[in-house]
C-alpha cells in the first residue's frame, strides 16, 4: 500500500510540476504577446504620425505648386498656338515685373547691410571680449596700477575739458 501511495503522490507531483511549467510558459507567452502588442501599439502611431505629417506637406506642397502648374499650362498653350497672347496684359506683366526687380535690388541691399552692420558689432564683441579679459588680467594681477592708470586717464580727460578755446596758434583772428 505504501509503494502504491509513493506512486500515486510521484505522478501528484509530477502533474503539479508539470502544471507550474505550463502555468510559467503561459504567462511568459502572455507578457511577450502583450509586449509584442504594445510595440505594434507604439509603431502604429508613429505610423499614423508620419502618415499625417506627410499628408500636410503634400497640402503644403500643393498650394505652392498650384499657381506654378497653372502658368506653366497657360505657357504651354502659348506655345502649342491654342492661346494667342493677349497684349494687354504684356504690359501690365512687365510693369510688374519691374517692381518685382526693384524689390529684389532693395532686399539684396538691405540683406548686405546688415550682414555689414552685424561683422561690424562681431568684431566690436570680439574687441570688446578682449579688453574685458585684459581688464579682469590687470584688476586680478595689479589693482594698484589700474587705479592709477584709471586716475591718469581721468585727470587728462578733465585737462582736456578745461580750455574749450584754445588757440590754434596760427596767430589769424576774426
Amino acid at each position: 500500500m505504501e509503494l502504491a501511495s509513493a506512486k500515486h503522490l510521484d505522478t501528484m507531483s509530477y502533474k503539479v510540476k508539470k502544471m507550474k511549467e505550463d502555468a510559467v510558459a503561459a504567462v511568459l507567452q502572455a507578457s511577450e504577446a502583450e509586449r509584442r502588442k504594445e510595440a505594434a501599439e507604439q509603431s502604429q502611431a508613429h505610423v499614423e504620425q508620419a502618415m499625417l505629417e506627410l499628408e500636410e506637406k503634400r497640402e503644403q506642397l500643393q498650394r505652392e505648386v498650384a499657381p506654378l502648374q497653372a502658368a506653366a499650362d497657360v505657357a504651354q498653350e502659348y506655345n502649342a498656338g491654342k492661346r494667342k497672347p493677349n497684349k494687354k496684359y504684356v504690359p501690365a506683366l512687365a510693369a510688374d515685373n519691374a517692381r518685382l526687380r526693384k524689390e529684389l535690388e532693395y532686399s539684396i541691399k538691405d540683406q548686405h547691410d546688415v550682414f555689414q552692420l552685424y561683422q561690424k558689432t562681431e568684431r566690436e564683441r570680439l574687441s570688446l571680449q578682449e579688453d574685458a579679459k585684459t581688464l579682469r588680467e590687470l584688476k586680478k594681477q595689479a589693482p594698484d596700477k589700474l587705479q592709477e592708470a584709471l586716475a591718469t586717464a581721468e585727470q587728462r580727460k578733465s585737462a582736456k575739458r578745461a580750455s574749450p578755446f584754445k588757440g590754434s596758434g596760427t596767430g589769424w583772428s576774426k
